[in-house]
């Protein structure tokens, strides 16, 4: 478990085990210690691995794999494809390797992360808005195990390692905002949330078989349940049907219900993957899995200490101070941002620029360099943050932006490089190196 501590100075240099760890400065920002107990704000890259995608080892090998086996003979060995790559990140001012990096990266003097993707074990739950695993599956909780065994066991003494994402991007089943119980409609909800999608579920999984026991343990009967629901319920069944018509439950009773249920649900998930990396690995943190977007309350209550040390989200908003309160406020736990990067609609799109921006003649480049740099040393300032991951090492740019530092030839990018490199050594010198 990390716990929050009060350094002395703005400058701690305690004992943190020789591993990465976070710690509570005096002025309330988070910060990531390295092993030496020193600040540094974390500036890493996603997929960076030969494949050049997401998915890491999982990745199918592409036109960038062809460049590198050529230009780097990675066939006979790795280790000029990993002394290039680490050498032009540094100078671009990265200082660590964010998701989906492989392991041929692994100790080779620039701090990692790596993602256990224990949801991708065996099938998951899935309905409209919902991915997870079936967190009362005896048959996960053994692969859990041993998938924590095989990845975090030959990792646990590593110095350079930061620690473990457990997924990426799963789907929770909330709604919108916790306000919206009791509302006159349901805004941009395509699905029923959790606890409805996992009472109707065909298949009688055991996750549904907890679903129906956690409900009976709140209503003294169907027809009670059916009263607080404001539906008509003579048998378990009949969720399936209700939830075949397309009828979402969306009133007080059930709001409350569903979210109790949430919350068991996501801290079941969070307990089970966080015992087994600690059973193989108790030295690192635990960076949780890596949300799209805010998951609501009932979940993000779950993803606290000692379950979880850091909340990892992605963002591609402009806004990205005020993304990150929505995973601070009420919680005030660290976080790291897990995907970042200026070439989404609300940067590059003039759809979505103000009437004001759109007027004022400056050029789409012009706007993201100002806009992007801003977002992000804003951002990074949040008192929660300790560092952000770019998304991603390697993607064909289409226009004058693209999500990649390099393209599928391993040619820098021309727009993102110079301005991500002058903006990590700023930060560099503000956060820590």
């Amino acid at each position: 478990m990390i716990e929050a501590t009060t350094p002395v100075s703005e400058t701690p240099t305690g004992n943190t085990g020789g591993y990465f760890t976070v710690d509570l400065l005096p002025s309330g920002k988070w910060t990531l210690l390295n092993p030496e107990g020193r600040p540094t704000l974390f500036r890493g890259v996603c997929g960076v691995n030969r494949a050049g995608t997401q998915g890491g080892r999982l990745a199918k090998p592409g036109p960038y794999a062809e460049t590198v086996d050529r230009k780097y003979e990675y066939q006979r060995s790795p280790k000029a494809f990993v002394d290039a790559t680490l050498g032009r990140l540094r100078d671009w001012g990265f200082n660590a390797l964010g998701s989906w990096v492989t392991e041929e990266f692994f100790d080779q003097g620039m701090p990692y992360t790596e993602i256990v993707e224990f949801a991708k074990l065996i099938p998951p739950l899935k309905a409209p808005g919902i991915r997870v695993p079936d967190v009362y599956d005896p048959r996960w909780r053994e692969a859990i195990d041993i998938q924590a065994g095989k990845l975090c066991t030959p990792l646990r003494k590593s110095r350079e390692l930061i620690g473990y994402f457990t997924d990426n991007e799963l789907g929770w089943g909330q709604p919108a905002t916790d306000e919206m119980w009791g509302a006159s409609d349901m805004v941009n909800r395509k699905g029923p949330t959790l606890l409805q999608a996992i009472l109707g579920m065909p298949e009688d999984a055991p996750a549904k078989r907890e679903a129906w026991a956690f409900v009976m343990g709140r209503h003294a009967d169907l027809a009670a349940l059916g009263r607080a629901w404001e539906i008509e319920i003579k048998r378990p069944e009949d969720l399936i049907d209700i939830n075949a018509s397309g009828v979402i439950l969306f009133n007080s009773a059930y709001g409350r219900d569903q979210d109790a249920f949430a919350h068991q649900y996501a801290l079941a998930y969070v307990q089970q993957c966080s015992q087994a990396i600690r059973r193989h690995d108790p030295n690192h943190l635990i960076l949780g899995a890596r949300f799209g977007a805010p998951p609501g309350d009932a979940i993000l209550r779950a993803f606290v200490a000692p379950w979880v040390d850091v909340v990892s989200a992605n963002n591609y908003r402009v806004n990205l101070y005020g993304r990150m309160d929505e995973y601070w406020n009420g919680h005030e736990r660290p976080i790291l941002i897990g995907e970042y990067a200026w070439a989404s609609p609300p940067f590059v799109d003039p759809a979505h620029w103000s009437e004001q921006e759109r007027a004022s003649g400056e050029s789409a480049p012009d706007r993201v360099r100002r806009v992007g740099r801003k977002s992000l040393e804003d951002g990074l300032a949040h008192p929660g943050v300790v560092g952000y991951t770019w998304y991603r090492w390697v993607q064909n740019a289409k226009g004058f932006v693209g999500y990649g530092l390099v393209d599928c030839n391993d040619e820098p990018s021309p727009f993102n490089v110079p301005l991500i490199t002058e903006i990590n050594h700023a930060m560099a010198a503000r956060w820590g190196a």
